[in-house]
């Protein structure tokens, strides 16, 4: 999972903390230099699965992802709303880590995976969790739950955890 605040032109993430006085910037032009070879990833960057807008489709986070052989890449379209947004307790409803929205999503199709399961029934799985048992602050979670999308081969089986 790949937490950082996103924008959508061109597709980048930036993370900075400044406590440790790291920071991580990375745009589509940083993914081919990365062993991305059947991996998962879950962007939780505002426009992390944002496509629109680049000057050409292959700009995109999402595209040099899969171009370079990536399995599955989980990203929202619009800005993502975490527990600095709409404070909740997800322990209160079970979910293990999250951050309340995105994260909690995120956390909840993770819960769903199992070995030999094909990985879009997960994500379907927990999202349907998601939007039944998380409560709708203010319509954030309907925003998360709706934005969120899956991109490459959704019938790929797990094989290993």
């Amino acid at each position: 999972m790949i937490m950082g605040h996103g924008i959508y032109t061109p597709g980048q993430f930036i993370t900075n903390d400044m406590c440790d006085g790291y920071s991580l910037f990375m745009s589509s032009y940083n993914i081919p230099n990365l062993d991305v070879k059947n991996s998962v990833w879950m962007l939780m960057a505002c426009y992390g699965g944002f496509i629109k807008d680049m000057k050409n489709t292959e700009d995109s986070n999402i595209m040099q992802f899969l171009k370079n052989g990536g399995a599955v890449y989980f990203g929202g379209t619009l800005t993502q709303f975490t527990s600095a947004t709409i404070p909740l307790d997800c322990d209160a409803f079970g979910v293990p880590g999250g951050d309340a929205l995105i994260g909690t999503l995120y956390a909840l199709i993770v819960k769903e995976f199992s070995i030999n399961k094909r990985i879009g029934d997960s994500f379907i799985q927990g999202k349907f969790k998601y939007g039944t048992t998380i409560p709708d602050e203010g319509g954030c979670r309907f925003r998360v739950g709706h934005q969120t999308l899956l991109y490459g081969d959704p019938t790929l089986k797990i094989k290993n955890m």
